[in-house]
């Protein structure tokens, strides 16, 4: 059987053909970086959010010592 009927007809046991394609390896991209970028985004508004919450317990503590909360 010639070589290029065996690549048409199956792999012949050759791994790259997973990722044949230039489209392929954009859609495997765009997923990492999908992935990268999420949890980016979950550790900005985990940052952000515990910033917050700091700002809000000093407040809390301020007012307390001045007594402006009952």
């Amino acid at each position: 059987m010639p070589q290029s009927v065996c690549n048409l007809e199956n792999d012949c046991g050759d791994d790259r053909k997973r990722f044949k394609s230039p489209q392929s390896f954009e859609l495997l991209f765009l997923i990492v970086s999908f992935i990268i970028l999420e949890n980016h985004y979950i550790l900005n508004l985990y940052i952000c959010l515990s910033r917050q919450a700091t700002i809000y317990l000093e407040v809390y503590q301020v007012r307390r010592l001045l007594g402006t909360i009952e």
